[in-house]
């Protein structure tokens, strides 16, 4: 039996190996199933309102982010469709470029914490911690490895091909060329392969403290292909959520735009009518707006069964399933 008093072989060293039956290790079913749907296997054993609830905590939220960019994106946007009289020139001063970037930095930063948040309060759920809504501690840890995983990691492991696919170019060295695109094949799978290794660290970070990067290390390399399967199940969730709301949306914003194309089209090159520009987006709003809060949930789900991944990793080392 495995012990679980503080020390070596307990809760504060997850590496611990497991005993125990189907019910306790996870043996006995799918493991990167289990894994990847632990937050609904969480949720109906211990009630599913603390989960709709951050659920629509997070849908409001990024409702108020989406309509507090609307305004500056629509003065840039007008700053970029107005052209002179004479020429086609766009009138972009440097000002609205300048604050644009400044905005979407900003931008970035929100979500940063706002991820980090709804991380936190979901790993907190998950461990039996209670769901606060906070922004302490635990949650710039998240922050931090967030930054980690990208852009940190792709970082390291892409700069070897940088490095030789433009020392290459620049002596015109087909040697230099095919080792840097050996080094970006092989960096391609590395990254979400290390990424794996290391992504129980934030259920670890809001257990125990610390980043949780070395315990998250060790606790991965036993059984690592079942947790990278869980991780791939979650982004073909992902992938296929995203592909079934394209292939919906695109017939329907064509539908929307199409005239308003079709009399951009029969103008000159060198004019453009914000008028039609500004009816367009008009029209596009209501779609926009339905399928972007429909991703939003998509989003949190996806997120939701991230989290519920680690915390399956971190549990079931620590024979903590139930």
């Amino acid at each position: 039996m495995t012990d679980h008093t503080p020390g070596p072989g307990g809760p504060s060293d997850p590496v611990a190996p497991v005993d125990g039956g189907p019910d306790g290790d996870g043996s006995g079913k799918f493991e990167s199933g289990a894994a990847a749907f632990h937050v609904f296997a969480h949720a109906r054993r211990e009630g599913w309102r603390p989960l709709l609830l951050l659920g629509g905590f997070y849908l409001l939220a990024y409702l108020a982010i989406l309509l507090l960019s609307i305004p500056p994106t629509m003065k840039f946007f007008s700053a970029a469709v107005s052209v002179e009289a004479e020429g086609s020139t766009p009138d972009l001063p440097v000002f609205p470029i300048v604050g644009w970037g400044l905005l979407w930095i900003l931008g970035v930063a929100v979500l940063l914490c706002w991820y980090a948040v709804v991380d936190a309060a979901l790993l907190r759920w998950l461990l039996g911690r209670g769901m606060r809504i906070r922004f302490a501690g635990a949650e710039l840890k998240l922050i931090v490895l967030m930054l980690f995983f990208v852009p940190v990691l792709p970082f390291v492991l892409f700069l070897p091909f940088t490095v030789l696919a433009v020392t290459g170019a620049q002596t015109q060295s087909l040697l230099l060329s095919l080792a840097g695109a050996l080094a970006f094949v092989v960096a391609l799978p590395l990254w979400p392969g290390i990424a794996a290794r290391f992504a129980p660290a934030a259920a670890l970070s809001v257990r125990d403290g610390g980043f949780g990067l070395g315990a998250a290390w060790r606790l991965t390399a036993q059984d690592y292909w079942p947790r990278f399967g869980a991780y791939v199940l979650v982004c073909l969730v992902y992938f296929g959520a995203s592909l079934a709301m394209n292939i919906a949306m695109q017939p329907i914003m064509m539908l929307q735009v199409m005239p308003m194309m079709e009399e951009l089209a029969a103008q000159p090159d060198s004019q453009m009518d914000p008028a039609i520009m500004f009816e367009m987006m008009r029209r596009l709003a209501p779609v926009y707006l339905v399928f972007a809060l429909a991703g939003c949930v998509f989003a949190f789900v996806v997120q939701a069964m991230l989290a519920g991944a680690n915390v399956y990793s971190v549990k079931r080392a620590c024979g903590e399933l139930r």
